[in-house]
């Protein structure tokens, strides 16, 4: 994605947002060179939430409608997506296709472009551009093999084997959370993202299961396991015995095995400190074996080239 005087839609869907961490974000975007249009959303607060559904909700549709905008940033995760998702008008979307990046609870509009027949990409959001190096070259680059960073996790493989298909998925309790709406992750022949932060085995596996039961998981070609931070069982009671359990990437594992598709696990993007920018609904191919993702499509014709 050719970056060089795009102009950037940022707004809050989800929680509220630190007035200092958005400004630092907003002066780093500017900085690299982008046009930047701030929706109300950003500078406001309702509890937990970025000010009221219909608040957010039209920041977006304003970003969705706008002309000048090129792609739409979201200023952090938390919570709050889905609850605008019947306000949103994606008709203007359709009919003129742009990203929205982010991740964590961004994976509710990930789904609503989905529907839409849109990519997004699962990526940084705007309180990360100025913490974390390195974020916006990583934005430049949607298409060809994904580069894992030095420093990132270690990968490695569950299920050997290789797939292609369109990449699909998000945050694992958001995918889980969809089950049964209209936003439902369609996955057939897809290969499949996921990623969480603190949720325990149990809990993974209860989401896996839940997926699997909503008929979600049939027909997926191949998976990818993000970064799971904080997803290992928690250390029992005082005065209790330690009992072996299984780790969150075992959960995953387990069921992936059981379907038999080709797998790795520990792609640097989700909630650790090296988020990688990776495009949802375009072709890819999966080395599991190599540990290997490749994006196929190119990024033209839906985001800025």
């Amino acid at each position: 994605m050719e970056l060089a005087g795009a102009t950037v839609g940022v707004c809050a869907p989800s929680g509220w947002v630190r007035a200092d961490r958005i400004a630092a974000g907003i002066a780093t975007l500017r900085e690299a060179g982008l046009a930047v249009k701030v929706g109300a959303s950003v500078h406001a607060r309702m509890g937990y939430l970025a000010g009221g559904d219909r608040e957010r909700a039209a920041d977006l549709n304003a970003f969705l409608a706008d002309p000048e905008v090129d792609l739409i940033l979201a200023a952090r995760g938390g919570f709050g997506a889905s609850r605008i998702l019947s306000l949103l008008d994606l008709a203007p979307l359709r009919a003129r296709p742009k990203p929205i990046v982010g991740f964590s609870d961004i994976t509710a509009l990930h789904l609503a472009w989905a529907r839409a027949g849109v990519p997004s990409v699962h990526g940084p959001v705007a309180t990360d551009v100025s913490e974390l190096p390195g974020l916006l070259e990583r934005l430049r680059r949607l298409a060809g093999p994904v580069a894992q960073p030095a420093d990132g996790p270690e990968m490695r493989t569950v299920v050997s084997g290789r797939a292609e298909g369109v990449l699909v998925g998000g945050n694992l309790s958001l995918l889980a959370a969809a089950c049964g709406t209209p936003w439902q992750l369609a996955a057939e022949k897809a290969i499949l993202l996921v990623e969480d932060l603190r949720e325990s085995p149990y809990r993974i596996d209860r989401m896996l299961t839940q997926l699997a039961q909503a008929g979600v998981l049939d027909g997926v070609v191949g998976a990818v396991v993000g970064e799971l931070v904080g997803c290992d069982a928690p250390p029992p009671p005082d005065g209790e015995e330690a009992v072996p359990q299984p780790s969150g990437y075992d959960v995953f594992a387990a069921r992936f095995r059981e379907i038999g598709i080709p797998c790795f696990a520990g792609l640097a993007c989700g909630h650790g400190r090296r988020r990688l920018a990776i495009p949802l609904g375009l072709r890819a191919r999966l080395d599991a074996d190599a540990c290997a993702l490749e994006i196929l499509d190119s990024a033209a014709g839906w985001a800025r080239a």
